[in-house]
């Protein structure tokens, strides 16, 4: 019988640290692999970026990143202090994929998309289901992209080799809610797993307090993808708020770069865990349909 996610609060404390290091959460294969990596970079990859100039053919659809389209009009929400939409956010998460298999990274990194938390609200059970069934228990960093009571944008990290959970707030927030939903979520996960009742009592959850802040009200998005960038290629997090003049061209451009490539084998798709979970006559729930096939 599959059960609807619990609260696992009681279970699962959140401390808040004044630092935390994201470089061990993945090792390199080699010492040339750990040279590429942005660790031993003084010079920030966003260093001077400009705004990428999109050539007349790519007016439209630029192109797709393991399968997620993006467009032009997605493109240009990152130029000034534009709202990033979703659609930058999922396409950036999976490119970040694609650059840490290319630092040479051995562990496995999965990021759901910005409709996950929404789908596992309405549709728990087969969420639930398609998930064991792409084996997202068995990867090494699961990274969540949430958005707080729809007014900015979190970012979850599941380091399940160490049990740990991070909540990377860029205004240094915490909301117990989230926590507790994404908890639910894997303790009916694991239990549906393995049949058994499984307890988060052996995990912990930090809340780093020493991670870059925000300084205005436009800006969660790329802070989210920064971070994101910087935990899946294990570099230290720094940077600040006046770097994301350059950062969000930056993102721009990472994103047109990696378009054509991806990190999954096979026909399937980057988001199909969240695109079967929502049944034909119950799609009209996402408020974009671009995720569906």
């Amino acid at each position: 019988m599959t059960s609807t996610p619990k609260s696992g609060k009681e279970d699962l404390t959140v401390t808040n640290i004044d630092s935390f290091d994201s470089s061990p959460i993945f090792s390199t294969q080699s010492e040339k692999c750990l040279d590429k990596s942005l660790i031993c970079t003084s010079v920030p990859p966003w260093h001077n970026c400009t705004f990428p100039i999109l050539s007349l053919q790519t007016m439209g659809l630029v192109g797709s990143v393991a399968n997620i389209c993006v467009y032009d009009y997605d493109i240009n929400t990152l130029k000034g202090s534009n709202w990033i939409n979703d659609r930058i956010i999922d396409t950036f998460l999976a490119s970040r994929v694609i650059m840490a298999k290319e630092l040479g990274h051995d562990g496995t990194i999965f990021p759901l998309s910005c409709h996950f938390m929404q789908i596992c609200q309405r549709l728990p059970v087969q969420a639930l289901k398609n998930c064991l069934r792409f084996g997202v228990l068995k990867k090494d960093v699961l990274i969540i992209p949430v958005n707080d009571r729809e007014v900015h944008w979190i970012l979850i990290v599941i380091i399940f080799k160490r049990k740990t959970m991070l909540y990377l707030d860029s205004k240094h927030g915490l909301n117990h809610s989230v926590i507790d939903a994404i908890t639910s979520f894997l303790t009916c996960l694991y239990e549906m797993d393995s049949k058994y009742p499984y307890s988060f009592a052996d995990w912990s959850c930090f809340a780093p307090t020493d991670i870059p802040r925000q300084g205005n009200s436009s800006d969660y998005g790329p802070f989210t993808c920064t971070i994101a960038h910087l935990i899946a290629s294990a570099a230290q997090l720094q940077f600040i708020q006046k770097n994301m003049a350059a950062i969000r061209p930056w993102i721009a451009k990472e994103i047109i770069q990696y378009c054509g490539k991806t990190y999954l084998e096979g026909q399937d798709k980057y988001f199909q865990v969240e695109i079967d979970a929502v049944p034909p006559k119950k799609r009209q729930i996402l408020k974009e349909s671009h995720y569906c096939v």
